[in-house]
């Protein structure tokens, strides 16, 4: 798939999520009957065979999430089952994308951690933890200073200091040391309150 196409389907998968948050307002029966179809799309795409159509995804899976996060009750819910597909999928792309893969992975899973910090840190902390530790040591800059974000927000690192020590007690020993080390060393030290805007 060649650029103009790529950002094609990016723009597309926006278009999803405010097609999924219009059609829940205007039903009133809530955002999860309108994420079927959006859903199924991504999932098949995500599983593609082309790396840059699985990558295109991650940005699908992200628009839904800010979709979910719009609703009057929080959308916990929708999230819940937006990240059950989503997640298996940005955990492939952290761990063997190249690196425009790789970024828009790390995007997803920050603003999921970032929206929806009890459902990341709770059913998908063991998950997502290990190949975002693995992309902060990425060679490109951009990809690596995002990552370190996406884990800091997933770590809840400024909000929940339990959440690193639930990861910890859980996880190999050598990721466990090596999170341990760079949280007092890195991520501690990053800002909690930048904009979307700015961090993206």
């Amino acid at each position: 798939a060649d650029a103009a196409a790529l950002r094609a389907l990016a723009l597309a998968y926006l278009a999803l999520g405010h097609a999924a948050r219009a059609r829940a307002g205007a039903s009133g029966d809530g955002l999860l009957p309108a994420l079927g179809d959006a859903l199924a799309v991504l999932a098949q795409d995500g599983s593609s065979d082309s790396l840059p159509v699985r990558a295109a995804a991650a940005q699908g899976f992200r628009a839904l999430l800010v979709a979910c996060a719009s609703q009057e009750d929080g959308g916990e819910g929708p999230a819940g089952v937006v990240m059950e597909t989503a997640v298996p999928i940005l955990v492939a792309l952290l761990s063997d994308g190249p690196a425009e893969a790789r970024k828009p992975a790390a995007l997803a899973a920050k603003t999921a951690a970032k929206l929806f910090p009890a459902l990341t840190a709770g059913a998908h902390l063991a998950a997502l933890v290990p190949p975002l530790l693995k992309v902060v040591k990425d060679p490109n800059l951009q990809t690596k200073l995002l990552s370190e974000r996406a884990l800091m927000h997933v770590l809840q690192i400024h909000t929940r200091p339990d959440t690193l020590s639930e990861f910890v007690a859980g996880a190999a020993a050598e990721d466990a040391r090596f999170v341990r080390d760079y949280a007092r060393r890195v991520l501690a030290r990053l800002k909690a309150d930048l904009s979307d805007e700015e961090e993206d």
